[in-house]
């Protein structure tokens, strides 16, 4: 920054060492300059610096605002990328987390289980679990319409 003082050009560097308290302040280079000339510098750079860190506050903020997950936006019936999720060995009640719906059982015996679910353009989803180790897992899954 170049200022004129007493008609002399002067350029002001930051020469302080890192370890200064006053390497990111002015308070050195004040005490050398006419006290208008360092307070409209100092009001500048806190007004720069005010706005950067509002910036950055907000960016921050939208950042961190929660997502809802993908499974979220159907609740009580199946959509497209929902059903092309769900996979072969998933336990009922990720499935069920995942589509946002319990279902309904259609038939159940000998261990298997079909249950069938609302899903996108009227159609139904028809899932077959099978009962292992006491947790029923999906073994089949299909569209009708």
């Amino acid at each position: 920054m170049v200022v004129r003082l007493g008609g002399i050009r002067q350029t002001l560097v930051r020469s302080l060492p890192r370890t200064s308290p006053n390497r990111h302040g002015l308070l050195g280079i004040c005490s050398k300059l006419h006290s208008r000339v360092c307070r409209e510098y100092v009001r500048s750079m806190k007004t720069i610096a005010g706005a950067v860190a509002a910036a950055l506050l907000t960016l921050g903020l939208l950042a961190a605002a929660p997502v809802a997950p993908a499974s979220a936006d159907t609740p009580g019936y199946v959509s497209r990328v929902e059903f092309g999720k769900a996979r072969t060995g998933w336990a009922i009640n990720r499935v069920d987390r995942l589509f946002d719906t319990v279902g309904r059982v259609v038939s159940q015996g000998g261990g298997w289980m079909t249950r069938d679910y609302r899903a996108f353009g009227g159609r139904t989803a028809s899932l077959t679990y099978e009962m292992t180790n006491g947790v029923w897992r999906m073994r089949y899954k299909y569209l009708s319409s």
